[in-house]
């Protein structure tokens, strides 16, 4: 298995576990920084900014997955 594939079923299974609200959330501020084409570095900007470290997690997942998957 290729490592970036490995990383994409991790990332598979954990955004199946998001909840919907979750998955919204995160998709619309993953969709902005990626169309503003800034590093991951952006998300974890977004993370201090939101006080919640599982948000927090969540965003680095998807961000990733998308990064590497999509």
């Amino acid at each position: 298995m290729v490592k970036g594939q490995k990383y994409c079923a991790i990332f598979k299974t954990a955004f199946k576990n998001f909840s919907l609200e979750n998955k919204s959330f995160i998709h619309d501020h993953v969709t902005y920084y990626i169309q503003q084409r800034t590093s991951i570095i952006a998300s974890i900007y977004i993370c201090e900014h939101i006080h919640m470290c599982i948000m927090c997690i969540h965003i680095l997942y998807i961000y990733i997955y998308i990064y590497i998957c999509v």
